[in-house]
């Protein structure tokens, strides 16, 4: 390795050499030290992967370098030499075992720093003479590039090299260069940085630049919407990070591969403002929270769900949270609602007078619960609608209906049941839901009583005391009526979990 560069004391007095050098040899040259150098962040190194990539207003500050030279006594004698040499401006070359250090006498005389070469030995190598002070994960993404056979056509950067007198010095001295590199700066905001570009660049290169794309046009065109005065329940939400909350937004729904129409956005934004009339909500800091309801809105959930979401939240404080990533918050509710997916189980006469009116009644309610944002099992169909489970009604063939039976009762969540015509099997369904602790709906048709000769009640004493929907065969309207009710009941009261 061979490095030409300058030479100078720096402020703080550290002995600072400056130059250039192949990206490929300050990985080579260089480690980090693990004493302070953060990990890596997954996210972060991919970003700046396709950063060098793209090679577009491809621009990176120094990388900065700390190096301690003595090993053994003898080369601390030389280190005070090189020292007084440096300082009385002579030239000459001082050797140590890491790299030898040549210096030339400043041109013109009156400048002060002077022109100095940097050298391995060929016996020592080269690799990981320095330690990485700032610029870690550069060299990192880099490197990984190289990895995936991805090359730079001019991989020059420029680097800092701090020397230091002893081990202990560099152990004292570089984690405070570290924090003061790191920490003591106040980094330009991503919203200040968005302010710029979205002022600067006109929609056209924000859709076509490889540096931008469509996410960056989209998130400047709604930020430019006035929430003071059309969407006052949200004005109060961004705290000077509306372009970048928007911005991770519509990236967020790219990789989703969600369509977006800026249009069809601005009306679901007054759906939010609406839903965040709410007291707790309209006082929230949380731009996630908002934008999970904002995305719900663009997905076309129904209402059902995004009622539920607005329960959950607010049941559960979520609005007082300060931030909480957006995927995140979207996966935990939709395992939560998801798992409320409710399935049902109809036990009933399988032929009779009224049966299939009946059969029709429940699967008319089971649709129209469906189609009002209800879960229901959409696992079974017939014809152009869904049904609910009924083991005659099942079309995978197996021998055994009684193991059908029991699945079919342990996977649900409820039970209808017919108990007219006081089937065996009705009962016998009953019971084992029962003894699962299923909920129950019971129907009978009143009417049936009338047509017995020996004038018995056709509910079996067990029973009787249960309550249930009596109804006419006469009127299924009013049986659907009353079914759906108290099927609404049930699935809410189910539900509640997420309330």
């Amino acid at each position: 390795m061979k490095l030409k560069g300058i030479m100078e004391k720096s402020v703080g007095g550290f002995l600072t050499f400056r130059g250039f050098a192949n990206f490929n040899d300050v990985v080579r040259i260089s480690k980090p030290d693990e004493a302070y150098q953060i990990e890596i962040d997954k996210s972060h190194n991919e970003d700046l992967q396709e950063f060098l990539k793209k090679g577009e207003n491809l621009f990176f500050p120094e990388v900065v370098l700390g190096c301690y030279l003595p090993e053994n006594d003898e080369e601390i004698v030389r280190l005070e030499e090189f020292y007084q040499a440096f300082q009385g401006n002579q030239k000459g070359n001082f050797g140590f075992k890491k790299l030898n250090i040549g210096i030339q006498s400043p041109k013109p005389k009156n400048s002060t720093f002077k022109v100095a070469t940097l050298n391995t030995l060929k016996e020592r190598g080269d690799k990981d003479i320095f330690f990485r002070i700032d610029g870690n994960h550069r060299i990192t993404a880099f490197e990984n590039l190289n990895k995936e056979k991805i090359f730079l056509e001019n991989p020059m950067l420029a680097i800092c090299v701090i020397f230091f007198r002893t081990k202990e010095e560099y152990i004292r001295q570089s984690q405070m260069i570290f924090h003061n590199l790191n920490f003591k700066a106040i980094p330009l905001k991503k919203e200040h940085s968005l302010k710029l570009i979205f002022e600067n660049f006109d929609n056209e290169i924000l859709k076509t630049d490889k540096s931008f794309g469509m996410p960056y046009y989209y998130a400047k065109e709604i930020s430019k919407c006035n929430f003071k005065e059309y969407f006052t329940n949200l004005e109060s939400l961004f705290n000077d990070n509306k372009r970048s909350s928007f911005l991770d937004f519509f990236k967020f729904l790219e990789s989703k591969g969600i369509k977006i129409e800026l249009e069809t956005i601005k009306a679901n934004l007054s759906d939010v403002n609406t839903i965040f009339r709410d007291k707790d909500l309209r006082v929230s800091k949380n731009t996630n929270l908002f934008l999970v309801f904002l995305y719900y809105c663009i997905c076309g959930e129904n209402t059902k769900k995004i009622e539920l979401f607005t329960q959950w939240v607010l049941k559960n404080h979520i609005y007082k949270t300060k931030s909480i990533d957006l995927e995140s918050l979207i996966n935990i509710f939709d395992e939560i609602y998801n798992s409320r997916i409710q399935k049902v189980f109809v036990a009933m006469a399988f032929s009779g007078e009224h049966c299939e009116n009946v059969w029709e009644s429940i699967v008319d309610v089971y649709n129209e619960l469906i189609a009002e944002g209800y879960e229901l099992s959409k696992e079974h169909q017939q014809g152009d609608k869904y049904i609910p489970y009924r083991v005659d009604k099942e079309k995978r063939e197996s021998k055994d209906i009684i193991e059908k039976i029991k699945n079919g009762i342990k996977e649900c969540d409820l039970m209808i049941a017919d108990l007219t015509h006081a089937r065996p099997n009705v009962y016998y369904e009953i019971g084992l839901a029962e003894a699962q602790n299923k909920p129950l709906i019971l129907l009978f048709n009143k009417q049936i009583k009338a047509l017995d000769k020996e004038n018995r009640d056709l509910v079996h004493f067990d029973l009787i005391t249960k309550e249930r929907i009596n109804y006419n065969s006469n009127n299924f309207k009013q049986l659907k009526q009353e079914l759906k009710e108290k099927l609404k009941s049930i699935l809410e009261s189910i539900c509640e979990p997420l309330k």
